[in-house]
């Protein structure tokens, strides 16, 4: 337990000084090389993570400019002070007795790193890299900390010098050597392994092959986003390979599953952008295993409006049903010879004999009905919708309302057109009964169920099928052209830009649409009483959430890697332009109203 609440607190520091921006503000003006450290670790570390508080002055303008708009939004709130920020320091201190600004902030830099050299439990192998500009105010803040801590359980700590440099061990109450602690050419190490520290001091010293050399690890910075301002990597075989080492060997068939479906690598990385920050990750998974390469053209964003709050869009729908029946026949065997069990019969031959008997029960044949047209671009998108979370009893609920869902499907040619109109009808009919009538909207012939005032419904464009869970959904996808198109939006353009090539699958959520479609509440609630301590919880999560525009997650594949981009924008709440279906301009969203207490 005292190791896990050095680590922890280690930590506490560390998150501060990234999340606060404290660092970027004062020290901008000098770069520092991306993942220097792991030239210190050894070649077979299993996750290494580092962050680069030198990223570049461009990555450090944009991450001024995203800390200032969250420090303008929670400072400009009623339920946080001015000095929201340096209120959070003051609280650390009160704590510890320490002082950020003054005794960690001057000297901490230009780099933080912690290396997982060997998983093993409680046991691991792990060493910490504080990148340190003053050895003396370094030490001076190690002593501080340590005193805190010899205060708070029982440690022992010895202090020694080696070549000048000051080292600490600290031991439990049983006397076991727990964590190790060394200033060294310009970092702070922490260790929780004395021969690793001596290792990482070595090659500090006398660089050998370490991490840095690796070919995947090197494959991996290659891949993702330059410049940045943290890295995570993962040797998913050498991650592996630990846990097989803490596990007996009737759990030896399922770690080669996970080996064989796993990358080799994984490299993850953050930054800035103008307006928000930037997540990609990379690896070197077989393109096969996903499907279909194929770049998606995102063409249904032109059938969607301007206000859409969640769109999710992906081509290879027919290649993964394909994949997904050649696999799930191959697994339950070797599974089954494998463990010797027939737990997993489900009674037929083969998965294809399944589906032929759902064909005589329903009438639906899956492989032509519904998947042997889909060959190119699928989307489902939420529309703003009428329901909104209220309070009730003494619960937190959603107002019935009506869903606004859009489903798209791309027909590549003549004959995917053909077969989805003979196959989406007895579709529909199986899942919802035979139903549906024809009916205009908008000039647009549809089928149409009125299914408890729904208006359930889906029409055939020229090279497309809409689905719509309403008719109000429907005559949405036909009116863009008065309203405009998703496609035409900033948010949109930002993430096509940004997105690691052009993608094959993709999610975008309008967040700022979201937070006021499910917080606009209107009038005096009834039983204020009893959400007082929800309400007052909201409004201090709220600050944060107002400047929060959109999130979206992309997805690519070559024939070397798979790449996945998730960008966060933001803009400050004064120049928000609402949701047209929602919401006022430049309002920060509530979530309740005020009321009065009764």
């Amino acid at each position: 337990m005292r190791i896990l609440m050095i680590i922890l607190v280690s930590v506490a520091i560390v998150g501060a000084a990234v999340a606060s921006g404290y660092y970027l503000i004062l020290k901008p003006r000098v770069s520092h090389p991306s993942e220097d450290t792991a030239r210190y670790l050894p070649q077979d570390t299993s996750v290494y993570y580092s962050i680069n508080l030198r990223p570049g002055l461009r990555q450090i303008d944009h991450a001024i400019g995203v800390f200032e708009i969250f420090k303008y939004s929670i400072e400009g709130s009623e339920s946080y002070s001015e000095n929201w920020t340096d209120n959070r320091f003051d609280d650390f201190e009160d704590e510890t007795g320490i002082d950020l600004e003054e005794e960690f902030f001057p000297w901490v830099g230009p780099e933080i790193a912690v290396g997982l050299v060997d998983y093993a439990g409680y046991d691991s192998e792990v060493v910490v890299f504080l990148g340190t500009t003053d050895d003396s105010a370094v030490e001076s803040f190690v002593e501080s900390l340590l005193d805190y801590l010899r205060k708070e359980g029982d440690l022992e700590i010895k202090k020694s010098r080696s070549d000048g440099s000051a080292r600490w061990s600290v031991s439990d109450e049983f006397g076991d050597i727990s964590l190790e602690l060394a200033i060294t050419d310009g970092y702070l190490l922490v260790s929780t392994d004395d021969g690793l520290l001596n290792e990482t001091i070595s090659m500090m010293d006398n660089p050998t092959a370490s991490l840095y050399d690796d070919q995947n690890f090197q494959l991996a910075r290659n891949s993702i986003a330059d410049p940045r301002f943290s890295m995570l990597y993962f040797n998913t075989t050498a991650l592996i390979d630990d846990v097989a080492e803490l596990t007996d060997d009737s759990y030896d068939y399922v770690l080669d599953q996970v080996a064989d479906n796993l990358p080799g690598y994984i490299g993850i990385s953050a930054s800035f952008f103008k307006n928000g920050i930037r997540i990609t990750q990379t690896s070197n998974s077989d393109p096969g295993k996903f499907g279909s390469a194929s770049n998606n053209q995102v063409s249904s964003a032109d059938t969607l409006p301007v206000d859409t709050l969640v769109f999710i869009s992906g081509i290879g729908v027919y290649e993964g049903w394909e994949t997904l029946k050649a696999n799930i026949d191959q697994k339950l065997e070797e599974f089954n010879d494998v463990t010797g069990s027939d737990a997993l019969d489900i009674g037929y031959d083969s998965f294809d004999e399944l589906l032929r008997e759902l064909e005589e029960e329903s009438g639906v044949d899956v492989d032509d009905d519904l998947f042997g047209w889909m060959r190119g671009e699928a989307a489902i998108a939420w529309l703003p919708s009428d329901i909104t979370l209220r309070e009730y009893q003494s619960d937190l609920g959603f107002e019935e309302g009506q869903l606004q869902v859009l489903g798209i499907a791309e027909l590549v040619d003549g004959r995917a057109r053909r077969d989805a109109k003979s196959g989406i009808p007895p579709v529909m009919d199986f899942m919802w009964g035979n139903n549906f009538e024809e009916k205009t909207i908008l000039g647009q012939k549809a089928l149409v169920d009125e299914y408890l005032g729904y208006g359930l419904g889906y029409m055939f464009l020229e090279d497309r099928v809409v689905m719509g869970s309403t008719t109000s959904a429907l005559r949405r996808a036909l009116d863009t052209d008065v309203r405009g198109r998703l496609s035409e939006t900033e948010n949109f353009k930002l993430m096509m830009e940004e997105s690691s090539g052009s993608p094959d699958w993709l999610m975008y959520a309008n967040l700022r649409g979201i937070i006021e479609m499910a917080t606009g509440v209107e009038g005096d609630c009834d039983m204020a009483r009893c959400l007082t301590e929800l309400r007052d919880y909201v409004s201090e999560i709220g600050p944060f959430l107002a400047p929060l525009d959109m999130i979206s997650l992309t997805s690519s594949v070559n024939e070397k890697d798979r790449s996945f981009t998730v960008l966060l924008s933001v803009s400050s709440p004064e120049t928000h332009v609402s949701n047209p279906a929602v919401g006022q301009p430049g309002v920060v969203p509530q979530l309740f109203p005020s009321t009065s207490t009764p």
